[in-house]
């Protein structure tokens, strides 16, 4: 049994962390609305595991909101 409530709240809480620490090591100034907003974004590919699909669509799924996460958060520098 999954809970799904808890799967979103964990990866949303991972892709923060995540999102957060790079802008760090960066040295990014970022707002966290925008980092939070990216981490939203990033839960969205978390549903498609739970549908049939190919496993290059999911690769390439997860590329492409990995990419708009990362432009949301970071700006296009």
């Amino acid at each position: 049994m999954v809970y799904v409530e808890l799967l979103v709240i964990e990866d949303l809480i991972l892709n923060y962390i995540i999102l957060l620490s790079v802008g760090l090591l960066l040295n990014r100034q970022t707002k966290f609305k925008k980092i939070f907003l990216s981490s939203v974004i990033g839960t969205i590919p978390l549903i498609f595991l739970f549908l049939n699909t190919n496993q290059l669509i999911m690769f390439m799924i997860s590329i492409s909101f990995s990419l708009i996460m990362s432009i949301i958060s970071f700006k296009f520098e």
